[in-house]
């Protein structure tokens, strides 16, 4: 876990940045309870693949988006996408 100190008001707190050992993007898809899982390339870091999913840069500029189950879902049935949670 990766800490960097950050100010508000005059206090200092601390932010958490959290390593995953298995980096991905959830995502919310319409019509579904569940979140599903988008796998991060190689050497991606999370906030980088999340600037290319919400830009449609590589994989994201097609019309169908492959999920780290191995299924295929449109990009406009994607409702929402986040870092993983903390554990």
């Amino acid at each position: 876990m990766l800490r960097r100190p950050t100010s508000r008001r005059g206090a200092r707190h601390l932010s958490t940045i959290e390593l995953v050992a298995d980096p991905h993007l959830t995502v919310r898809i319409a019509g579904r309870e569940r979140p599903g899982q988008i796998a991060l390339a190689d050497g991606e870091s999370i906030q980088e693949e999340l600037a290319r999913f919400l830009n449609r840069q590589g994989p994201y500029a097609q019309m169908w988006i492959r999920l780290a189950s191995g299924e295929y879902v449109r990009y406009d049935a994607i409702e929402s996408v986040a870092p993983p949670p903390a554990e």
